[in-house]
């Protein structure tokens, strides 16, 4: 996925999941990327890695956070408040643009 916030829910989900349960390649964009940053950043990529999660962060921002879920996209668009518009699909023509989204911005970002 591509995730230019980070709330309180995903951080749970991440840190209570196991490597077992998942297999997670995020791109952390804008405010997500900088609240990973500092002295907690190795042990946070310990962590991470402990649980199947691959963390990247990427220099840009993204209005958009897209997360590929099994046989579905979810893009959520961001706006000054906040989440302010969820999309949830299994279309193949939205799946086909979220993984080449996410792609571009993975090649682009560097390894939390």
């Amino acid at each position: 996925g591509v995730v230019p916030r980070l709330d309180a829910s995903l951080v749970e989900r991440l840190t209570a999941a196991t490597a077992a349960e998942m297999e997670a390649r995020i791109v952390l964009t804008g405010r997500a990327g900088t609240r990973l940053t500092g002295p907690a950043r190795p042990a946070i990529r310990s962590s991470m890695a402990d649980r199947g999660a691959d963390l990247r962060v990427h220099d840009g921002d993204s209005p958009i956070g897209i997360l590929l879920v099994d046989d579905r996209a979810v893009v959520g668009l961001f706006d000054g408040r906040g989440l302010a518009a969820v999309l949830a699909t299994d279309d193949p023509a939205v799946r086909g643009w979220a993984a080449e989204t996410y792609r571009r911005y993975a090649d682009a970002a560097e390894p939390l």
